[in-house]
This record gives C-alpha cells, structure tokens and sequence, in this order.
C-alpha cells in the first residue's frame, strides 16, 4: 500500500504524543513491505523531504491567515495539507490518508479530495478546553467542531482505548461500533542488558511529561514534600516543557520555587531534553510517576514500561487499559496528592515490590505495545478500509 500519515510533529522536531506515534507506526509499515509518506509542520520556514528506504518525510512550514485564524483555527494549514497531498497523490495514487482528530487538520482533504481516510482519536480539543481553558473563544468553538466534522466524516475511525472511544461516542452522539480499538504501541530499545539504577542509596523518581493541568502536574508537585517527610533520599526528575498553568497563572518551576524551594536539593527541573539524554534519565529511573487528570492512552506509560519501570499514574481516561493496577503499576484517583504519597511509599518500603513490578512492566511492554504489533493491527484495518471504500 502506498500510505499518508499526517502528523503534528515527527522525531526529531516537535515529537510529541502525535509525534512518536506516528514515528513507531511509519516505521513499522515500511518494515511490514508499505511505502509511507508522512506529512509534519516545520519551524525551519522551508519545505523539505528526507527519504529513509520507503518512508518519505514531508516537512512543511505552517501558512497562517492572522484574521482568519482567529474565527477558523488551523483552516490554513488544512489546505496547505490537501495541497500537497494533491499534489503527491498525482505522481503516486495514495491507497489510503490517516489524519490525527486534532485540530482537524484533514477538513479540506476529506473534501476535496477522493481517497479514504482514517482519523486517529487522541485527546480532542473540547477535553483540552475543559481541562485548561477558563475562556472559550468562537475559535475554540470552531474547532470543535471541525473535530467532530472531520470524525464523522471519515471512512474509519481508531482508538487507542475503549474509555477514549466511549468519550468521542457520548460527545458525538455515535455508535461505538463505528469505531476500532488498537492499542498504541513503541519500537523497542532493548535497554535492558545493564542496569545504572542506584542500588537505593537515592530513590530515583522521574516524570516526564508537560508541566500543565491535564498531566497532574501540581498534585505530583504536593505530594513531594509529603514523599520526602517520609523518605528523605528521593531524587526526583522532572522532564518537560513548562506552561503557566500553576496557580496564579506562572509556571510550575517558579511555583515550586515559591512554595517548596527547600526541596530544591533533591528536585531537579530539566525541561525539554534529547533523546539520548532522556533515555538515560529513564534508566536510571527506579519510578515512573506522572499522575494526568486525562489521557486518551498515555503512551508516556509504555515508554517507562519499555525500561522496567513500575508507574504511579491515575485512573483517568484510557490510563487503566495501559496500566494494570497492583501488576506493573497503580492507578490513584484523580488530584490526589495524599494517594500519590502512599504509593510511591509502598515502593520505597518494598525492594521486592519495586523489582518484581518492573518486570511485569516489561513483559506487558513485550506482550501488548511493542510497535510491530500495533503496525500489524493497523495494516489489517488498514487494508478493510482501502478495499470496503473502493468496493
């Protein structure tokens, strides 16, 4: 088949959720015998196309309209998307365009343009207004509604989760049967012949993930004192760009400076890092804790899995189809410092614990979400769609 995965970000700029996914999933199409062209946003202001074997990687700098924008969120960069895929489905006919729900980035594509489509649910845009935004603008209203219009318009829509497919259908008013579950899933990196974690001498706590409202960023930052009464050798990592969502509208550095600055020694802001400086954050890593309010999935969890890392997550969104609580991870409830505390106690108090839930993070990361077997999943549906749109 001849593919078009649309993204919001591909490794490595702008990586992301969307990103990564479509990065694993590009790259296990192309192994499975597909030729796969993906299309990403830039911020280098030029067009450009990298080719690696059968995967083509389209670059393309964001176009906006100031004016219109603002009534008609990302509409600009809709057409500048069907352009080029016009473009490209000229010289090699597409069998098929997955577009990511977000934003709705394939509006004008799915209307002009004859070739099936599969839109891919992550969190949508009124979860994130709900969750961030005290104001809704007639933007933001747009937008949603491009969200749901793109949806229902597609040939096949995917989620990685029931709980995420439940969300869409009660928003939407559909079907669930109009929608496919498939897991997400990573290419593995196999770190796991050597172990640099810090035989106890400090338990090591890391996150990595957006310092904003929806990942539980402030009830991971109370717990820490709470945590720290109790276990005064944690060293805690935090990775992630910052937003201004901490109370008085600054950001969670500057709020955790103001508030607990006498933890300063043993909590540790990095912001965004690399890829190969997070991987060693990872395995040096003893928990993995990023408490979100809501994740369609949460493929931060099987990246930690993927280490043998044990999480402490929530049980918001699709979070417990990815961890199962007292296996290879908890699941608290939602803005619960006190829980968080009581958790990563346990581990602190049980090496047994720690160790024996860290391989069955690794075993559920070889078992369910290695990238191939999403990829397999995804070629099956893949193929349906194709042949029922052209039947």
């Amino acid at each position: 088949m001849n593919i078009c995965l649309v993204s919001t970000g591909f490794p490595p700029e702008n990586g992301g959720g969307i990103g990564t996914y479509i990065y694993n999933l590009s790259k296990g199409l192309v192994l499975l015998g597909h030729t796969v062209h993906v299309i990403t946003p830039t911020d280098q202001g030029v067009y450009s196309l990298e080719k690696m074997d059968e995967l083509f990687v389209h670059r393309l700098p964001k176009k906006s309209l100031s004016i219109l924008e603002s009534y008609f969120p990302g509409i600009r960069w809709s057409f500048q998307l069907y352009q080029l895929i016009k473009k490209l489905h000229k010289n090699s006919s597409f069998d098929l365009i997955e577009f990511p729900n977000w934003e709705a980035s394939g509006v004008a594509s799915q209307l002009l343009l004859k070739i099936p489509v599969v839109v891919r649910l992550h969190t949508p845009f009124f979860e994130t207004l709900s969750l961030d935004s005290d104001q809704v603008t007639f933007g933001d209203k747009m937008v949603c509604r491009f969200e749901q219009w793109s949806c229902k318009k597609a040939n096949q829509l995917v989620s990685s989760t029931r709980c995420h497919a439940k969300t869409i259908i009660d928003r939407y008013k559909m079907d669930i049967s109009d929608i496919c579950i498939l897991p997400l899933g990573i290419i593995d990196k196999n770190i796991k012949a050597e172990s640099t974690k810090s035989s106890y001498e400090n338990f090591k706590i890391l996150y990595v993930s957006r310092l904003e409202n929806r990942k539980g960023t402030l009830a991971f930052l109370k717990s820490l004192p709470l945590i720290y009464k109790q276990c005064p050798n944690i060293q805690v990592d935090i990775i992630g760009s910052d937003r201004s969502h901490a109370p008085g509208n600054i950001k969670f550095r500057q709020y955790f400076k103001q508030n607990f600055n006498d933890l300063s020694d043993v909590v540790t802001f990095h912001g965004f890092v690399d890829d190969k400086t997070l991987d060693r954050f990872y395995n040096n890593a003893d928990l993995f804790v990023v408490p979100s309010v809501y994740e369609s999935f949460g493929l931060i969890y099987v990246e930690a899995m993927m280490y043998g890392l044990p999480s402490i997550a929530t049980k918001g969104g699709g979070i417990p189809e990815v961890i199962t609580d007292g296996v290879d991870g908890f699941t608290t409830d939602i803005n619960s410092s006190e829980q968080i505390t009581a958790r990563v106690m346990e581990f602190t108090n049980n090496k047994a614990l720690l160790t024996n839930m860290g391989i069955a993070a690794r075993e559920s990361f070889e078992c369910k979400f290695d990238y191939l077997i999403m990829s397999r999943n995804t070629e099956i549906l893949y193929k349906a769609t194709s042949v029922g749109y052209h039947s």
